[in-house]
């Protein structure tokens, strides 16, 4: 039961913090989708393309067969 709590609270917490990243709006007079990131989305992106960039270097610490 605590294990399933622990997983909705931590899909929650994800969840939050993914729709904060980046916000998209129609721009009614352009007739575009305008894209804003804030801090915390330019955060995740530049950790995500550092790590799949040292992806191998990363597990192969822990993974001797990677």
């Amino acid at each position: 039961m605590a294990v399933g709590c622990g997983g909705v609270a931590a899909g929650a917490s994800v969840g939050v913090v993914a729709s904060r990243m980046t916000r998209l709006e129609w721009v009614r007079l352009e007739q575009r989708v305008e894209c804003r990131m804030d801090v915390v989305g330019v955060v995740v992106l530049l950790a995500y393309i550092v790590f799949s960039l040292f992806r191998s270097r990363i597990v192969g610490l822990w993974v001797p067969a990677a």
